[in-house]
């Protein structure tokens, strides 16, 4: 386990994630994790100097809140593996969509992930998880067969829904309030062709969308999703000088 501290090399490139421009936090302590054994030692550490604890993957989402804390950083933690048979995969805590598709793909399955390849899988789907096909299959959080994860007693508990249901109900939504997941086994589906259109105008009304969704043909899933992104407010200003 590699601890790092404010001012040591090494300490920027692993408390900040990919997503730059939605803040960033100084932990007091960033641990890069490389296996389960790290996460438990890094809660028994925020512990025992009675420090919160953060985790992050990827960074793609907004800055982990773990000013003073000690962060866990799992990006290393990549690992995945396919049981073709069996329809699921085995994917670590720092593992990206990416990286499991590619494993995927060659048996003619997938995951249900969202639109991103350089998101997290497993933080992902403990959010909750709405992808492209949740109208078919739900959230990705649904399809979740097992989870190991760290509590806040540094134990290391594999959680099923006939183990410990409730945990397993409470993490498949709530990310890391209730322990930092290490690993999950999911299912896995055939694939399937999409189409992704993008843009303003025309193609962000709802009855143009409608009306691509069924010239698509019989059978067809469609998900829409619009939003309006600002800047942050360091660039705002930016923007307004002359």
């Amino acid at each position: 386990m590699t601890i790092f501290r404010r001012g040591e090399p090494g300490y920027d490139e692993n408390r900040l994630g990919l997503n730059r421009a939605a803040g960033e936090s100084r932990p007091a302590r960033v641990v890069a994790a490389t296996g389960e054994h790290d996460v438990a030692a890094a809660v028994r550490l925020g512990a025992e100097q009675g420090l919160p604890v953060g985790v992050m993957a990827t960074g793609h989402g907004p800055a982990v809140p773990a000013d003073g804390a000690v962060l866990v950083n799992t990006r290393r933690m990549d690992g995945v593996s396919v049981d073709p048979a069996a329809e699921t995969a085995w994917v670590q805590a720092g593992a990206r969509w990416e990286q499991v598709l590619e494993r995927t793909t060659p048996h003619g399955l997938a995951p249900l992930n969202g639109s991103s390849p350089d998101v997290g899988a497993v933080g992902y789907t403990t959010g909750g998880g709405a992808g492209l096909l949740g109208r078919r299959y739900g959230f990705a959080a649904d399809h979740v067969r097992r989870l190991r994860l760290v509590t806040a007693d540094g134990r290391l508990r594999e959680v099923t829904a006939e183990s410990e249901p409730d945990l397993f109900w409470a993490v498949r939504g709530a990310k890391d309030n209730f322990g930092l997941v290490v690993d999950m086994e999911i299912d896995l589906f055939p694939i399937y062709r999409l189409q992704r259109r993008r843009g303003g105008g025309r193609a962000a009304r709802p009855a143009a969308a409608r009306a691509g969704a069924r010239a698509a043909g019989h059978g067809t899933q469609a998900a829409v999703r619009a939003g309006r992104l600002d800047p942050p407010r360091s660039s705002r200003r930016a923007l307004c000088r002359p």
